[in-house]
């Protein structure tokens, strides 16, 4: 297999992957104009600055046409974002289940491959887990590998990008805490990847002692052992459970350091927005669309941070993955692939 879960999403998918980067890409423009047209709506066309009419597209326009003129353009924008997110998102999951199969395929095949001597130790259990309950999750991640990232980053930047036009200090004010989340995420993260690392040997356990119920359940019922098999099934739910409180309380915490944060600016953009206003050093409507652009800010931003989660998720499961199908003395793919020898049965 690959050495890691970025190498096997290139290998297998890059192609699409560049078309996905290409079409996001494409929708920032229309992004960018999105939040420039409000300010131009306040300024221009309800506070009349510059008087009437106004030159548009090589026609002359009255206050009101030219508003809902100007309206008109920032529904169009509206819809020209949807659809781009909609082609996006339907295609990278299509491309993610596409990987997904080609994982699991690869995972089998490679099962065919190991040593006999080594079936006598695996769990039936662990390996159906293994190859479907586990794969699963990483089949969305897949799908949003190289998209999501340029999606949210290009989106932030874009908004930032239009808050700095407006005014540097503005632009200051919406990024300052930031690096505060840079530098905590990563840390509670390495944490929760520990976790799951335990919670994914817990559940194969958990996975591999059914099996063997399910295998022996006339012994069990002839020698009267079923309340002590759920008493020991009860201790190991009870170790899964105690792991994925600790793993949720800790992605709650990122995610609300990440509200907690994203409220506080505002207080910056009205303290420091509200004072260029006043002294002039900015408009109303460029004031008004900072604002605006500001509440759209978050969701690109935790959209980010659910990656970054996300993508150790997925590269912990495949280093999983990896080395249990990767077994000593692992038969070549030719054993599965290859002619068999043709014999001559006349010597």
């Amino acid at each position: 297999m690959e050495r890691g879960i970025y190498q096997f999403i290139v290998k297998h998918s890059w192609r699409d992957q560049v078309r996905l980067v290409a079409l996001s890409a494409a929708a920032f423009p229309f992004l960018y104009y999105s939040f420039e047209l409000p300010k131009t709506i306040i300024n221009s066309a309800i506070e009349g600055n510059g008087g009437f009419p106004k030159l548009l597209l090589g026609l002359n326009f009255e206050q009101l046409p030219y508003l809902f003129t100007l309206c008109g353009f920032f529904l169009l924008l509206v819809l020209i974002n949807g659809a781009f997110k909609y082609v996006t998102s339907t295609f990278r999951y299509r491309v993610g289940d596409q990987l997904l199969r080609r994982l699991r395929f690869d995972l089998i095949e490679r099962l065919l491959r190991f040593p006999v001597g080594e079936f006598r130790t695996l769990s039936s259990g662990q390996i159906v887990s293994m190859v479907a309950a586990e794969t699963s999750p990483m089949g969305f991640f897949m799908a949003e590998a190289f998209t999501v990232p340029v999606v949210a980053a290009g989106t932030l930047g874009t908004i930032v990008l239009f808050m700095f036009i407006q005014d540097w200090a503005m632009g200051l004010a919406a990024i300052a805490l930031y690096p505060v989340q840079v530098y905590i995420v990563p840390k509670i993260q390495n944490r929760v990847n520990d976790l799951q690392r335990q919670e994914s040997l817990s559940v194969r356990g958990i996975a591999d002692r059914v099996a063997q119920l399910v295998a022996g359940v006339t012994e069990i019922h002839g020698h009267d052992r079923a309340q002590f098999e759920l008493a020991h099934i009860a201790e190991r739910l009870d170790g899964v459970y105690d792991l994925r409180v600790q793993i949720g309380t800790r992605r709650y915490l990122v995610n609300l350091l990440s509200q907690i944060l994203s409220q506080l600016t505002p207080f910056f953009f009205f303290s420091i927005g509200g004072y260029l206003a006043v002294k002039g050093h900015i408009s109303i409507g460029s004031l008004v669309a900072v604002l605006a652009a500001h509440k759209d800010m978050y969701a690109p931003w935790k959209d980010l941070i659910d990656y970054y989660q996300k993508a150790e998720d997925g590269r912990v499961k495949y280093n999983q993955l990896r080395e249990y199908f990767a077994p000593p003395n692992l038969m070549d793919r030719t054993f599965i692939t290859g002619e068999p020898e043709t014999l001559d049965l006349r010597e």
